[in-house]
């Protein structure tokens, strides 16, 4: 059986065969997605390095702060021991200077009475500010300003000079008080330099 091709309709449409072929510069896509790929790659790898190491560089410092605040720590209790043991030496001190006898003091006074003279009350005690100090009070049997000054200078040979003193005459006594500070020999020897030196520069009559 022969058909006829003017009898058959064609029902599809026109259109191109193929494609229009793709521009040359097209073809660095897929080597462009690679090169990001592989420096995506890349930069994680390195963000991830330099994380570890600012971890480890982190911990680092904080060990370094924890050993220097330990030594801080050990340094202030080392300056506080020698600090204590400063106050203690200074205590020592104090209390040496405390204990320096009294006993000569009483005798060297005692040895410095006229034959008429008696002591009618001799008091001694150690000063609440400075306790090297004594404070000191005597009432001597005696009216005489001679008998007193020999007491004065006996205290004076001793090394010890009264400060703030108080003189009074009650009843045929002489009543004496005043606060006895202690001398070291370089001050008593400059004290005995500065009057001479005074009078040397006085005029000669």
């Amino acid at each position: 059986m022969r058909i006829e091709p003017q009898i058959l309709d064609d029902f599809k449409t026109d259109r191109a065969e193929i494609a229009p072929p793709l521009p040359q510069a097209a073809r660095l896509i897929p080597i462009l997605f690679y090169i990001c790929v592989a420096a995506s790659l890349i930069l994680f790898i390195i963000f991830t390095i330099n994380l570890t190491n600012a971890t480890r560089q982190r911990d680092q410092f904080r060990a370094k702060t924890q050993q220097a605040q330990s030594e801080l720590n050990t340094l202030r209790n080392e300056r506080a021991s020698l600090e204590a043991k400063a106050k203690r030496a200074t205590d020592l001190q104090l209390w040496t200077e405390c204990t320096r006898p009294i006993q000569p003091l009483i005798v060297a006074i005692a040895r410095s009475l006229e034959r008429d003279a008696s002591i009618a009350e001799l008091y001694f005690s150690r000063n609440s500010a400075s306790q090297q100090n004594l404070d000191f009070r005597i009432r001597l049997n005696s009216t005489s300003q001679t008998q007193l000054d020999k007491v004065i200078n006996r205290l004076l040979e001793m090394r010890y000079r009264a400060y703030s003193p108080e003189q009074k005459y009650v009843r045929g006594q002489i009543e004496f008080q005043a606060t006895l500070i202690y001398q070291q020999k370089e001050l008593l020897r400059e004290e005995e330099q500065t009057p001479t030196a005074a009078q040397s520069q006085l005029p000669s009559s």
